[in-house]
Order: C-alpha cells, then sequence, then structure tokens
C-alpha cells in the first residue's frame, strides 16, 4: 500500500504561452477525509453561501494543517533556456518530472500513487509505463521518469489515469492549475476589476469569477501566513517551495 497520493492536472490553453501542472499531495490516510470535504464545498448550497469555488479554496486550506500540499508549476514556453537539455523530451513533461520529484522530495522516504486526468499530455503513460518496470535505458522521453523505478527513497508504486468528474482533487488540481496562469495574464484587468475603475460590464461573468476567486484567496493566505504573494509579483506566487500551498515560476539554471 502507497504511504501517499498525488492528484496532477495540467493547463495548456492554446490562447497563453504559459502552461502549468498542478498536484495536491497527500498522507493515504488522510485522503478519505479530504475528500469528504472537498465534495461537501462543491455540493449544491442556497445564495447566501460563497461560491462553490470559493468553499473549495476554504476547504484546501483547511486541509494544508492535516499534511495536504498544493504545488503548482508555471513556466513560459516563449523561453527557450527552460529546455537546454535533450533528455528533456516535450517541455510539459520536463515539467512534470520537475514537480513530482520537488513534491516527493517535501516527504519522508515514502511509496507513491500518482493519479492523473484523462487525456493529460504531462508524458504520464511514460511514467506508468516505467513503474515497476526493469531498469533499462530506453527512449530519451523515458530517460526522465525511469528514475522512479530505481527503488530510491521515493518510489512511484502506480501511476493510474482517472476521469476527473470521479475525483475532486484532479478537478482541484484542475482549478489551481488554471487559476495560477489567469492570475498571471489577467493581473492588469484583476486590478482595474479590485479597483473599481472598470464598470462592472467591462468584463465577463467568468472573469469575476476568477478575480473573486483569487481575491478570497491571496486574502486568505495571508490571513495564515502561508508565504504567497500576489501584488508585488504580478501574480500567484510563493518564494519557499518548502510552503504547503506552492505556486512555482519555473526558472531556468543556465549552465
Amino acid at each position: 500500500m502507497s504511504d501517499y497520493l498525488a492528484f496532477c492536472a495540467e493547463n495548456d490553453a492554446a490562447s497563453s504561452p504559459f502552461r502549468s501542472i498542478a498536484c495536491v499531495s497527500l498522507p493515504a490516510a488522510v485522503q478519505p477525509s479530504f475528500s469528504s470535504a472537498l465534495s461537501g464545498a462543491l455540493s449544491p448550497g442556497d445564495a447566501s453561501q460563497p461560491l462553490p469555488a470559493i468553499r473549495l479554496v476554504d476547504a484546501t486550506l483547511a486541509g494544508l494543517g492535516y499534511g495536504v500540499r498544493l504545488d503548482v508549476l508555471m513556466w513560459d514556453e516563449r523561453e527557450p533556456r527552460n529546455f537546454l537539455e535533450p533528455r528533456d523530451g516535450t517541455s510539459l513533461e520536463a515539467m512534470s518530472y520537475h514537480l513530482l520529484t520537488a513534491v516527493m522530495r517535501t516527504r519522508p522516504a515514502s511509496g507513491w500513487r500518482i493519479h492523473y486526468g484523462r487525456g493529460g499530455t504531462g508524458g504520464w503513460p511514460t511514467l506508468a509505463d516505467c513503474t515497476g518496470a526493469p531498469v533499462r535505458r530506453g527512449p530519451p522521453e523515458r530517460l526522465l521518469f525511469v528514475d522512479f523505478a530505481k527503488g530510491t527513497s521515493h518510489v512511484i508504486q502506480e501511476a493510474a489515469e482517472v476521469d476527473e468528474r470521479d475525483s475532486v482533487e484532479i478537478q482541484l488540481a484542475d482549478l489551481f492549475a488554471t487559476l495560477m496562469v489567469f492570475s498571471r495574464t489577467s493581473y492588469v484587468r484583476f486590478q482595474a476589476w479590485s479597483s473599481g475603475h472598470v464598470a462592472s460590464p467591462g468584463f465577463e461573468p467568468n472573469e469575476v469569477v476568477s478575480f473573486k476567486l483569487i481575491a478570497h484567496l491571496n486574502a486568505e493566505a495571508k490571513r495564515a501566513k502561508l508565504g504567497v504573494s500576489f501584488a508585488s509579483t504580478g501574480g500567484l506566487r510563493t518564494r519557499d517551495g518548502r510552503r504547503p500551498l506552492n505556486f512555482w515560476w519555473y526558472e531556468a539554471i543556465v549552465r
């Protein structure tokens, strides 16, 4: 039985040069209660209750005290330095590897079970092929993930595709992957909305919902002292990757 679970989703909107992957990770023993809390947040409520997405954020922040982590990695596809290594394969597969490696290092030596959304392109099938397989040299795209089959201190024992409709954790990862990119690309419009300089009809309804969600998340993260920046960075960002709510702006190390 795996010690930890991870639920991954990606945002690859063609309209933005930014892409992101989010990973919700938690001890396996915590998953039933956390899943129940998330499902409760998404259940229909009356008009006096906050938006379901805001309730989902609140349930997530409460879960951070019980071993839940939420890590989101965002990168700029226009920056060629991010992908200097030929062994990196596709950018999305490379970033999936970077994110999972960083997430697992925040935990003690352990076994993992990874869940990823149906239709994801982050190299997840390659990862599934490598888990539990004999270590051998293969095509370049396999070299990223084959390390996870080596029996090191962190081992991915299983990687499985799931339908997002059947996993509230995947829905949560998808929400945060989308929200991080939106916070960066729509920061100027958020400022106009929050300052009231532009009349409400100037914004799409979905934009306003996202603005409210970002404002709520930013305020609650500040109240809980989670180390999340927004106004000073022009988008959601966490400087200290050890924090349980980690918005990571990927920056290549130039060798």
